[in-house]
């Protein structure tokens, strides 16, 4: 999917001085919305008791199960699995931290205001 991602001097330098690097070119527009088609494939997954991922889910103030969270998702989602393991993020982590870098965690949030979860 994705083409590895080059840290530059300047953003190492800002990285070893601030602790943190905010990447603004490091995904693509394509990727970008390629991401937010995913979250939404993520937050869909059937949630039954014999599924690959964990969905958790909370009740709302109208009494109602929304989801909050899906974590182990990567094994089944195709392209979050290409994303998180593939070329550019565990680049870009390997490159900062100086080691190669795996996925230990994946988890995707889900939030909803009070009209939408009154829906659910």
């Amino acid at each position: 999917m994705s083409q590895p991602y080059h840290i530059s001097d300047e953003q190492m330098e800002f990285f070893e001085q601030k602790g943190y690097l905010i990447i603004r070119d490091g995904l693509s527009t394509v990727e970008i919305l390629q991401l937010k088609t995913w979250v939404q494939e993520v937050h869909d997954l059937p949630r039954t008791i014999d599924c690959p991922y964990i969905p958790y889910e909370e009740v709302n103030s109208h009494g109602k199960r929304v989801l909050c969270r899906t974590e182990n998702f990567a094994n089944t989602h195709e392209g979050f699995g290409d994303l998180l393991r593939g070329a550019k993020i565990p680049s870009i982590l390997q490159q900062l931290n100086g080691a190669e870098m795996v996925l230990f965690k994946e988890k995707s949030l889900s939030k909803y205001s009070s009209e939408i979860a009154g829906v659910c």
